[in-house]
């Protein structure tokens, strides 16, 4: 079974392999020219984009 360390340390892992965007102007801007979406990571504090539509 994992721990909340297990699972923390996995997330971390798959922020780490993405794009980061320091500000939510520049994830927004990029967001629209990919079409896409964006979202504060919670891990890293920055901004990635998703093709996934918010909850």
């Amino acid at each position: 079974m994992k721990t909340n360390e297990d699972i923390t340390r996995e997330n971390w892992k798959g922020c780490k392999k993405k794009k980061r965007y320091k500000t939510e102007e520049e994830a927004k801007r990029k967001s629209k020219e990919y079409q896409m979406y964006y979202y504060k990571c919670k891990f890293c504090g920055g901004f990635h984009l998703t093709s996934s539509k918010p909850k």
